[in-house]
């Protein structure tokens, strides 16, 4: 649950080749049934029912990626997209909440059993308020099943939403990660790692927010490349879909690449 993964391409051409190739049940199931995933909802970008969401009160984006974002959003309008501003009915830190309740069980599940039982004791002794990041962790990843049914019954609320929303957008742009491409941070105790966002510090966990709006209701997203921000690292947008309907944000992002110029090789990194 939750372990997805995706190919990665110079263009979405190349992902549409790549998923066609790969999508499918696998030989045991395939006694049975068949993938045909649906063609993208439309072939003309102004034809797209587009939405954007592009700023969180609880996740901000970096100054560089909030302005990388919005000038795309305003290039695609330029283009003769209807963008909207506008999102599902839920809150970011609810889903992100619901999301870190059903990853850090699948996560944590391999560790060795004195570790793991170092965390059933340590969710034992939390106080109630405490709502650190390593006390939501040590609770999440030792969930009982009655626990995490509920949590499980969350994300179907979530998804029930994403539905609504779908039914009138066609695809919802929104941010990959909020700070650009920044040197690896190796201290052991990964927990209380920061990233800076606009001269503050914040959780390096706050990293997984945005991308934990597809993967926790099981949508398609496509990340396309929006060009080059300051000191010339890439900025990426999230393009998310309905469910099984991966064609369509493939088929946004291929349409994107005549608005944007499609992929950059970052200054200092040509082959």
């Amino acid at each position: 649950d939750l372990g997805v993964m995706g190919p990665l391409a110079r263009s979405a051409e190349d992902l549409a080749l790549a998923l066609n190739i790969t999508a499918g049940p696998m030989e045991d199931k395939a006694v049975a049934w068949k993938l045909t995933l649906p063609p993208p909802r439309q072939k003309d970008i102004k034809k797209f029912k587009v939405a954007a969401w592009l700023h969180d009160d609880n996740f901000p984006l970096d100054a560089p990626v909030q302005a990388q974002l919005e000038k795309t959003v305003a290039a695609l309008r330029s283009a003769g997209v209807k963008v909207d501003d506008a999102k599902p009915d839920f809150a970011l830190d609810k889903a992100f909440n619901d999301y870190l309740r059903m990853l850090w069980p699948v996560s944590l599940a391999g560790i060795p059993p004195a570790e793991f039982q170092k965390l059933i004791d340590q969710a034992n002794s939390l106080k109630a308020d405490d709502q650190s990041l390593p006390a939501r962790m040590a609770r999440c990843a030792t969930l009982r099943h009655r626990d995490w049914l509920r949590a499980n019954e969350a994300r179907q609320h979530n998804r029930a939403a994403w539905d609504l929303f779908f039914r009138e957008y066609d695809v919802l742009l929104c941010p990959v990660n909020p700070v650009c491409a920044f040197p690896h941070d190796h201290s052991d105790d990964m927990i209380r790692r920061t990233i800076t966002i606009n001269g503050k510090q914040h959780s390096y966990w706050d990293q997984m927010a945005w991308i934990s709006l597809a993967t926790l209701a099981h949508l398609p997203a496509t990340v396309a490349p929006t060009g080059l921000a300051t000191k010339g690292l890439p900025v990426g947008i999230q393009i998310i879909g309905p469910y099984l309907e991966d064609h369509t944000t493939i088929e946004f992002a291929r349409l994107m690449e005549d608005v944007t110029g499609g992929f950059q090789v970052p200054p200092g990194f040509d082959s």
